[in-house]
């Protein structure tokens, strides 16, 4: 798969709800540019919402989305040719809500953050791959 496939399809963010254990549901209204969509995600059994946009699209090969809200942060996604396909990474930096870590500890929250973005890559190769 090229790097163009891959990005075409992280790059509508009603697809994230496909791939991302714990995204209840997506709102996307599509501006010129990005999109501007409304999450609902679940934590630790506490349910946040909030926006996010695209702060960067450099098709085929970039795309940073912030968050706002009950999650502040950004995702970025890089997208590498390689011999046989393309390499996906993925990195997460994100501020945790107090409620979240009144209710569990901070040790398993950062666990359960880095279990969804490997699940994430995982469930989108398959995605990509089928």
């Amino acid at each position: 798969m090229p790097p163009g496939t891959g990005f075409a399809f992280l790059a509508d963010p009603r697809n994230q709800v496909k791939i991302t254990p714990g995204l209840v549901a997506v709102s996307a209204t599509p501006p010129e540019d990005g999109f501007a969509t409304r999450y609902q995600y679940e934590l630790a059994g506490v349910t946040l919402s909030g926006q996010l946009t695209d702060s960067l699209r450099r098709p085929p090969t970039r795309l940073v989305r912030s968050l706002s809200g009950a999650l502040d942060g950004t995702v970025r996604y890089r997208l590498t040719a390689t011999g046989n396909g393309t390499r996906i990474t993925c990195a997460m930096a994100i501020r945790v809500p107090r409620a979240v870590l009144n209710a569990v500890p901070t040790a398993v929250v950062e666990t359960r953050v880095e279990q969804e973005v490997t699940a994430t890559l995982s469930t989108l190769q398959s995605y990509l791959e089928h």
